[in-house]
């Protein structure tokens, strides 16, 4: 006997990304979920594709669906969802490898770290005064 989809999940599987968030955003935190399976094939794909490795992309995925739940409001609807997931995506990136996803900006190096490097040695602060 064929398992029956739940309404509430037959129904959220209908609804747009930005549909999906307004709800969570007003407290129905369980349709994030929903969110999770519309993208986690493409999330996955594409940082194992710069990792090379099942477990570290995996982690990748979860750690950007937690970033994303958590920064969820800042979300502004200017690009699509998975747009931003992906972004989220790549700076996670970007200290694991050192470099980031396609697409990607990574920040300038400020003059200390392109006198340095990705090591500098730690800043001395001097007192003055006795």
């Amino acid at each position: 006997m064929a398992r029956k989809t739940p309404m509430r999940v037959q129904i959220a599987e209908a609804m747009t990304d930005d549909q999906l968030i307004r709800r969570v955003l007003t407290g129905e935190s369980e349709l994030f979920e929903n969110l999770l399976h519309k993208h986690s094939q493409q999330i996955y794909r594409a940082a194992r594709a710069i990792l090379r490795d099942d477990d570290e992309a995996a982690d990748v995925v979860q750690e950007t669906y937690l970033r994303a739940y958590r920064n969820l409001e800042q979300f502004a609807g200017r690009a699509k969802f998975s747009t931003w997931l992906t972004r989220l995506r790549s700076t996670r990136l970007v200290p694991v490898t050192g470099r980031a996803g396609p697409g990607a900006t990574v920040p300038e190096p400020s003059p200390r770290q392109k006198r340095y490097g990705t090591n500098p040695p730690p800043i001395s602060i001097r007192r003055s005064g006795p």
